[in-house]
């Protein structure tokens, strides 16, 4: 009995992993100039309003591929602090992806381990 709940429990995680994969495999970066107004417009899924005008710079990383898309606008590329600041949330948002990927596959071998030794 113990088994069948331990192997369902794997079951739907495994699942769920794999319904969440497209987005996980992507690190997307936005850094946006703007006034407060711009934050403000910042909604909580993610979505931004942004004003025409707007300078910043957007990166999306494939984790699983490598292939690493990167756009300035014309005053973001010619500033450095920013460039630094966005590189910075670049190398940050992949160190925290690998983090999470090797926490998941942690876990999921725990299970898998559990499973196994029907503990």
């Amino acid at each position: 009995m113990a088994d069948d709940s331990l192997q369902t429990t794997i079951s739907a995680f495994a699942d769920k992993l794999g319904k969440a994969a497209e987005g996980l495999l992507t690190v997307k970066v936005r850094t946006l100039l703007g006034n407060q107004a711009l934050a403000i417009n910042a909604s909580e899924d993610g979505v931004i309003d942004v004003p025409q005008g707007t300078e910043g710079a957007f990166s999306a990383c494939n984790m699983a591929t490598g292939d690493i898309i990167a756009c300035f606008s014309d005053k973001v590329a010619s500033a450095d602090q920013i460039k630094q600041l966005h590189d910075e949330a670049v190398k940050l948002g992949t160190e925290t992806f690998r983090r999470n990927v090797e926490l998941l596959t942690k876990v999921l071998m725990e299970l898998i381990d559990k499973q196994r030794t029907g503990g």
